[in-house]
């Protein structure tokens, strides 16, 4: 069309409203950003942020790249390419016995081959999960202490019969009623090694804003201990997942689809501009684009 030719023709999307939106409000104008993922406390210490949004492309280094992740990297660095942001490209590399240097290498050929790149403001925002373990460690006792999370002892099979779906109601595990005590307590036996491997899980207390949808979703399964473990593996895929928003960026919390299930509001958990793993559980209503 001619209109298309004289460059009237404007991409918009729910994204681009959103994004646009907060940055016409000045929504996050004054976030700082310390040069590295972290909680409110690391970055209210860094400078302003010299990044409009932030977004991340955060692949699990246990496989080569599908058409999937193609659209994934070309929503996540294109929309900070476009608002004059910056995407972290960070890697999940939470479960080291699937993972391999084959695949990260891989991965960051893709992600050239495609026309982007990690370097921006004089800065690599090349990142791996593991560097953060003790932040996500924390970040998930803090979950189990106000009551958000629960240490599951069921197998992976009676999980999967409790769940339902569509066509049956869930069934609520008999742990997920244990007290904040027992489970931090029964948390912290995990990370010391005290039980068997696969013996036990960290999972999240889900609200579900849609009844229809609540026979389906599942409390996420966020930590577990993998044999040599040693302690508990918090995974970096659930905090990358951003709950909230899970399917604008394009990846479920644990890997599936975006889910429509949030966790309730948590007063202190970090949420800080440029936290890695989208921890905004106590920001859940703000532009989580913006936030992750």
């Amino acid at each position: 069309p001619a209109s298309e030719a004289a460059g009237e023709h404007k991409v918009s999307n729910f994204l681009r409203q959103i994004i646009e939106k907060d940055l016409d409000l000045g929504t996050y104008a004054s976030r700082r950003w310390a040069g590295t993922p972290g909680d409110a406390a690391h970055h209210a210490a860094g400078q302003p942020d010299p990044a409009k949004i932030r977004t991340r492309f955060p692949p699990e280094p246990n496989g080569y790249l599908h058409v999937g992740h193609a659209k994934s990297i070309c929503l996540n660095f294109g929309l900070a390419r476009d608002y004059g942001g910056v995407c972290h490209m960070r890697f999940d590399d939470t479960n080291p016995e699937k993972e391999d240097t084959e695949y990260v290498n891989s991965i960051l050929d893709a992600v050239q081959w495609l026309g982007f790149g990690w370097e921006a403001n004089g800065q690599s925002h090349l990142f791996q999960a593991s560097d953060y373990f003790g932040f996500m460690y924390r970040a998930a006792e803090h979950l189990v202490q106000a009551g958000h999370a629960y240490v599951d002892e069921q197998t992976a099979e009676q999980m999967r019969a409790a769940r339902g779906d569509f066509g049956k109601p869930g069934v609520d595990s008999p742990y997920r009623s244990r007290s904040a005590e027992e489970n931090l307590a029964r948390f912290r036996e995990m990370r010391d090694g005290k039980h068997e491997d696969g013996s036990m899980v960290l999972r999240a207390k889900i609200e579900v804003f849609f009844n229809d949808l609540a026979q389906e979703v599942a409390d996420f399964v966020l930590a577990g201990r993998f044999a040599g473990g040693g302690c508990g593996v918090v995974f970096g895929g659930f905090w990358g997942g951003v709950l909230a928003h899970s399917s604008i960026l394009g990846r479920g919390p644990c890997g599936g689809g975006g889910r429509l299930a949030v966790l309730p509001s948590v007063g202190g958990l970090p949420g800080g501009y440029g936290c890695e793993w989208g921890l905004s559980a106590s920001k859940m209503d703000q532009n989580t684009l913006n936030a992750s």
